[in-house]
């Protein structure tokens, strides 16, 4: 089964993690710490447009399944292709050890 997933994993991800920085005046910025970077497999979904001000925006969603990155959380980042998505459900099934999927959705710019 291991070899099956090997397979299907075909772009390269990466995922950081917000880590709040003060600068030397004493502000703070929020800056992206790399977590992992490992092999996936995206599946665009179709997702209910969330509401953005007055009106709904249509991001960008994947499903995404890869090799399981034990320090990935909900609302962490998700790179792939000089896109940034934002980390919207976590799933790991214990009935198949060392794989998790994700849902993702596009960070408006």
């Amino acid at each position: 089964m291991g070899e099956e997933l090997s397979g299907r994993l075909r772009e390269q991800v990466v995922i950081a993690r917000a880590q709040s920085i003060a600068d030397d005046s004493g502000n703070r910025t929020v800056s992206w710490a790399e977590l992992a970077r490992g092999w996936a497999a995206l599946v665009p979904i179709d997702r209910a447009p969330p509401l953005v001000g007055e009106g709904r925006v249509a991001l960008a969603a994947f499903a995404v399944t890869m090799r399981d990155v034990a320090a990935a959380h909900l609302d962490d980042r998700l790179g792939w292709r000089g896109r940034i998505f934002r980390i919207v459900r976590l799933g790991r099934d214990p009935r198949v050890v060392g794989q998790m999927t994700l849902e993702i959705e596009e960070v408006a710019r």
